[in-house]
């Protein structure tokens, strides 16, 4: 999950010093990000089916080593097509092992509190990679953009001899379990709508941000990865408050709450979006799509699992999280492209279309009545 996430997050600050050492355009460029995402949302429907026909430690154990070799390869190459189709690779081993995460928290913990707690955890973990990676970012790219590249594929080597020595063989299982039709589950389809609109928004909205701070304000890499901490530090912390609040409240009216205040901050974007004073212009807008983002991504999570039976869980969370990845993989090359080819104040308005999709599904969830509970 963290190393997931720090891929994510970690060429973010230094995808224009990238764009500018292979000599090619900002919109090019970008599909570095939107390749991961894109190579994680095309696997992730399958994963569950390869886990339980291989078996989760063998397709775990080659989905690293095809992330490492990829990476290696990545760290190796200055051709932009290489590096993206290395992107697409990582991406799809990615998918093979992150939809076990979830999985296994919504089978071994209870509905009620444990699993919030559980799930609030997760998603602090998933904040603390993407930290990471925005940090690393920045002074990696200082000694020289190829180790953002190289570092997460030592990490997946050592990962992967880990994983060698420590998880244990088990036979495969009965396919019957993931071919379950979960597409009438209203509750899952509106959650995965919401994460979708929400996570791709966030991802393209930062992206910009960076861009703008770079190619408009003149900041380094490694002050851009700082000064976007605002937008994923909060997370890190919040766990114990946001399973209060869905304990409090209930998840689908946090969601509702979190996603109308990441379009508050999408508003403020786009008539803030020509500004170059960090602390007035940019600031703000960060601190209230990361404040929704709080609110919401955890919450999503939460109502997505409890949504599902114990025969169609594997399945669901992978089709709950090939959206999460959809969403980055349709907004990034949109938003950078009218960023590039117009101005910021058009991708922000993209953003922002995004954003009240995330309302609209939250409401109708919150309107039917639900709010959190249990549905088989």
């Amino acid at each position: 999950m963290i190393l997931d996430a720090v891929e994510g997050s970690i060429l973010v600050p230094s995808l224009v010093s990238i764009a500018d050492n292979l000599e090619q355009s900002t919109f090019k460029t970008q599909w570095l990000m939107s390749g991961f995402a894109l190579g994680f949302a095309m696997l992730l429907p399958v994963g569950p089916a390869l886990a339980a026909r291989y078996g989760r430690r063998n397709v775990y154990l080659v989905a690293m080593a095809c992330f490492a070799v990829a990476s290696i390869l990545g760290g190796l190459s200055g051709n932009l097509s290489v590096l993206v189709l290395t992107r697409v690779v990582k991406g799809a081993a990615a998918a093979l092992t992150a939809p076990a995460g979830l999985a296994v928290i919504a089978e071994a913990f209870q509905a009620g509190s444990q699993r919030r707690r559980a799930i609030s955890v997760y998603a602090t973990l998933g904040a603390a990679g993407f930290t990471a990676g925005l940090l690393l970012s920045g002074l990696l790219e200082q000694v020289t953009w190829r180790l953002l590249f190289f570092l997460p594929g030592l990490v997946a080597t050592l990962l992967l001899v880990a994983a060698w020595r420590v998880i244990p063989s088990a036979s495969a299982e009965p396919l019957k379990a993931y071919r379950v039709n979960i597409f009438r589950n209203e509750t899952l389809v509106r959650s995965t709508i919401g994460a979708a609109a929400i996570n791709g928004g966030y991802i393209a909205l930062i992206l910009v941000l960076a861009i703008h701070l770079y190619g408009t304000v003149g900041w380094s890499t490694w002050q851009i990865g700082l000064g976007l901490l605002p937008a994923s530090v909060p997370l890190i912390f919040s766990s114990l408050l946001t399973e209060r609040l869905m304990a409090a409240f209930g998840s689908a009216c946090l969601i509702f709450i979190g996603a109308s205040v990441t379009v508050a901050g999408q508003l403020l974007w786009i008539v803030q979006a020509d500004g170059d004073n960090y602390v007035t212009d940019i600031l703000p807008v960060l601190l209230l799509v990361e404040a929704g983002f709080v609110l919401s991504f955890a919450a999503l999570n939460t109502q997505a699992a409890a949504a599902l039976s114990v025969s169609s869980r594997a399945r669901g969370v992978s089709i709950y999280q090939t959206g999460v990845q959809a969403g980055a993989a349709a907004m990034l090359p949109v938003a950078v492209g009218l960023s590039a080819v117009l101005s910021s104040r058009y991708a922000a308005v993209v953003v922002l279309l995004a954003g009240m999709v995330a309302v609209v599904a939250a409401g109708m969830e919150l309107g039917s009545g639900r709010n959190g509970r249990k549905l088989q």
